[in-house]
């Protein structure tokens, strides 16, 4: 695989949600006692979390006074036909391997990429009401890639509308890149982007890993993270942030007969690690071992 650090030529993962239904203005001012507000939209954000997030975007555009619509997101649940699936997908390159598995909010990781694609969908609440007044349906697509003798490695996040009606129309999106672990952000670029059936948000991030050169042997992984918001000059506000992380990326300085450090995506059989069509699917520790009754 070429390594191009400044140019991405794929896309990428992420997912956000529809709540469903209307919100009353009693619904919207008084959320579950036990849902506790969170700071970000993200994977692990529960349907009561993003309710009672909801709820005090709209308790906050209300006590300001504001008579504008509030958008609200959650990790999602709109079920997308293939028509709009390929539809947005089809306008973007990518390797061969990743239209084998469609829009189903997974990611799939072979040596040096990982990719998938997130169904997504913002819903447009009347903030004295909680009349829906809009929807936007979209696709999440996350792309990440690194290589054996490089100690950097690139993430891109691309928002591919599917459809919009009311005051869903005419958003845009902005955010920005950072990664934990043993990395470093050296570049994050995620300008307000507007986003149409003809106009995607893309966010580029790349990092560098911390590790040290030597002595022989060292090794660490870190893990970029993308995070934005969704805008509408119609809305009383942006959207809360929605975070999506990336698999895990693994940095050493081991290979034999080169002193270079190189990153690789470690979630995978080491059988297949030159196969880059073979892929598996990468699951974060905490969701495998809820479904595994941890």
């Amino acid at each position: 695989m070429r390594f191009r650090y400044r140019q991405l030529l794929s896309t990428g993962a992420v997912t956000l949600g529809l709540l469903g239904g209307s919100l009353t203005s009693t619904q919207a001012s008084a959320s579950s006692p036990a849902a506790s507000v969170p700071a970000s939209i993200g994977p692990k954000t529960t349907a009561a979390q993003a309710e009672a997030a909801c709820g005090a975007q709209m308790k906050a555009a209300r006590d300001a006074g504001s008579n504008k619509p509030v958008a609200c997101v959650t990790w999602g649940s709109t079920k997308l036909t293939a028509s709009d699936r390929l539809a947005a997908i089809s306008a973007w390159p990518t390797p061969k391997w990743c239209d084998d598995h469609g829009a189903n909010s997974t990611w799939y990781v072979n040596r040096f990429q990982a990719r998938g694609v997130f169904k997504a969908d913002v819903t447009v609440h009347d903030v004295r009401t909680g009349r829906v007044t809009g929807k936007m349906h979209y696709l999440a697509v996350g792309y990440s890639y690194s290589k054996r003798d490089i100690k950097a490695w690139a993430y891109q996040v691309q928002l591919l509308q599917v459809s919009a009606s009311g005051d869903g129309v005419g958003s845009s999106a902005n955010g920005k890149g950072t990664c934990a672990g043993k990395c470093k952000v050296t570049e994050s670029k995620f300008p307000s982007q507007a986003m149409s059936n003809s106009k995607e948000a893309v966010g580029q991030f790349f990092f560098d890993t911390t590790i040290k050169a030597g002595p022989k042997g060292q090794k660490g992984e870190g893990q970029g993270t993308a995070h934005w918001r969704l805008t509408n000059p119609k809305w009383a506000a942006p959207t809360n942030e929605i975070t999506l992380g990336q698999p895990p990326v693994r940095c050493d300085n081991a290979l034999p007969g080169t002193s270079k450090t190189g990153c690789v995506m470690p979630y995978i059989p080491e059988m297949v690690y030159a196969k880059p069509v073979n892929t598996r699917s990468w699951v974060p520790p905490q969701a495998a071992a809820t479904s595994a009754g941890a």
